[in-house]
Formats: structure tokens, C-alpha cells, sequence
């Protein structure tokens, strides 16, 4: 299937919520989608009213085995202005928080199949809060582009810029991946991922049942924890992005402005600077963590 336009400028998709969702979960699809530029999207509740997941384009994984999704190829296009706000927080202390919880996953993309990016522009997507509103996201992972553990995501000259994953609730705590995070295997090739954000602010008191209360991390790219997490970057420039963490109830962390590596990653022929990390806590809070590893 391919979807071929004029360019980016004259040949828009805009709203919904996700705007485009590439494979129905049972069927495989190879899909080609080239001068378009896919934005204002508003996702709230799919999956689930408790997890937003893909707010411009969502590839959902095969239902069968939660197997990798549609082969996609996407080129001289834009990605931009889409949102995840989920609409309501999980009831009672059961999984998988442990507490009432919502997640907002991949703004720009939420990706499961094999996707691949060339000459294309991921910019001004949000995943959680806006300026002028405030979203019950408990955690906010992929402004720009979420690659979960299925996933393969590549980048061809791509530019991830100004996307941000922001929480803002007062049971707020985890905003991870401004521009990226990945689940899967990521490689970037001469692209540029710059500008992004990953935002807490919040008020949790160190009563709360977890050691670190709020976490802001990666405002460039995550790496994940997940086995099998890895990125190779070459020729890219990853530069002034941030972290900012504020938490006027207690504990605070703040880390990683522009790599957050806890898989596997080769960097190559590759820049990290300017990137920044910011934290504010209580003056009585047990633990602060600001200005760690601000590369």
C-alpha cells in the first residue's frame, strides 16, 4: 500500500485520535507513506482510556503473540503538533502501578511493527500535559517517538526536534524520552535529535510507596532497561535537550539530558552537548538528584 502526496507543505492528515493507525492487530501490512505531513492529532483512549499510545500515527502489534506489526516506510514527510493525554487513571491498587496510574506513549509515533524513518521532520508533539491544560498521565515515555520491545525503529536523516513528554498531575512521577524511547532496536543515521523535554512537576509527599518520588530522564533518548534495548548512532547530533524535575512534596530525581543509555548503545561519529538536566525539591526532602550526567 503506499500514500504518496504533494509535499509535506500541501498534502496534510490532520486530527483524530490516532490520525493514521497502520494494521488492525491481525493482518501485516507493508505500507509506504511519502510527502505528507501528518499532525494535530488527540489520542486519549486507545488503547485504553488509562494508556494513550500514538497520537499522529499508532502500528499496533500483531494480537497473535503481541508479534512485530506493519513493515512502514515513511519519507520526506512531518510528523507534528499530535498529542497522548489519556482520559483516566487505572482504578485501585492492583497492577500495573500498584496505585491509580495512566500512561502517554509516543505522541508523534507509537511504533510495534518495523518502521522506517528517511527525511522526515518529528516535531511539537507532547505526550501528557500541555501549557494549558493538565493531563492525568502518571508517566510520559516518547514525545516524539515511542519503540516498544517488538519494535524496530530506523532513522535516515531525521530530524526528532521539540517534542516533549511532560507530567503534570499531582500524582504525577515518571517523564522519560522527550525525543525517543525505545523498548526495541533503534538506529539513527545522520539525524539530528535536538530541543526536547522531559518535564515533572508535581507535588508527592516521601510517603509515597516508591524510593525515588518523581523521575524526569532522557530529554534526548532513552535506551531502556528492557532486555534486548539497544541503539546504534551514527553521524547524528544530539544537542540541547533537557530534564526538568519539581517536586514541591518531596523526593526528586533529575537525569540524562541527552542520553539515557541502560541497554546497549554504540555511538558513532556522533555529537552530545548542550543538553541540560534541572531539579528542585523541599529543603526536608530525603533525596535530590539534579544536574546528573547532563550529556
Amino acid at each position: 500500500m503506499r500514500l504518496v502526496g504533494v509535499s509535506a507543505a500541501a498534502t496534510v492528515i490532520r486530527g483524530g485520535g490516532p490520525v493514521i493507525t497502520i494494521g488492525d492487530g491481525i493482518a501485516k501490512p507493508t505500507v509506504s507513506i511519502s510527502r505528507v505531513a501528518i499532525r494535530d492529532g488527540l489520542n486519549s483512549s486507545t488503547p485504553d482510556p488509562a494508556i494513550a499510545a500514538g497520537g499522529g500515527i499508532l502500528i499496533p502489534p500483531l494480537a497473535a503473540g503481541n508479534a512485530t506489526g506493519a513493515a512502514v516506510t515513511i519519507s520526506d514527510s512531518v510528523i507534528a503538533d499530535n498529542r497522548v493525554a489519556p482520559a483516566q487513571l487505572t482504578s485501585g491498587a492492583g497492577p500495573p502501578c500498584g496505585h491509580p496510574c495512566a500512561f502517554a506513549l509516543g505522541a508523534g509515533i507509537d511504533n510495534s511493527g518495523t518502521l522506517t524513518l528517511v527525511d522526515t521532520r518529528v516535531s511539537g508533539n507532547v505526550a501528557g500535559s500541555t501549557s494549558t491544560d493538565t493531563s492525568v498521565a502518571t508517566e510520559a515515555d516518547g514525545g516524539g517517538i515511542f519503540n516498544h520491545p517488538q519494535g524496530s525503529l530506523i532513522l535516515q536523516r531525521a530530524w526528532i526536534t521539540d517534542n516533549h513528554t511532560v507530567v503534570t498531575a499531582t500524582n504525577a512521577q515518571f517523564a522519560q524520552g522527550g525525543g525517543i524511547y525505545t523498548d526495541g532496536r533503534l538506529t539513527v543515521e545522520l539525524g539530528v535529535v535536538s530541543g526536547n523535554s522531559a518535564e515533572v512537576s508535581t507535588s508527592i509527599p516521601s510517603s509515597f510507596p516508591f524510593d525515588v518520588q518523581t523521575e524526569a530522564n532522557a530529554g534526548g533518548v532513552r535506551i531502556s532497561e528492557f532486555p534486548g534495548a539497544s541503539a546504534t548512532i551514527t553521524g547524528a547530533r544530539i544537542s540541547g535537550n533537557r530534564v526538568d524535575s519539581f517536586n514541591s512534596g518531596g523526593d526528586v530525581q533529575a537525569t540524562n539530558g541527552g542520553i539515557d543509555d541502560n541497554g546497549s548503545l554504540s555511538l558513532i561519529g556522533s555529537s552530545v552537548d548542550h543538553n541540560t538536566v534541572n531539579a528542585a525539591a523541599p529543603p526536608l526532602s530525603g533525596f535530590l538528584a539534579g544536574a546528573i550526567d547532563g550529556g
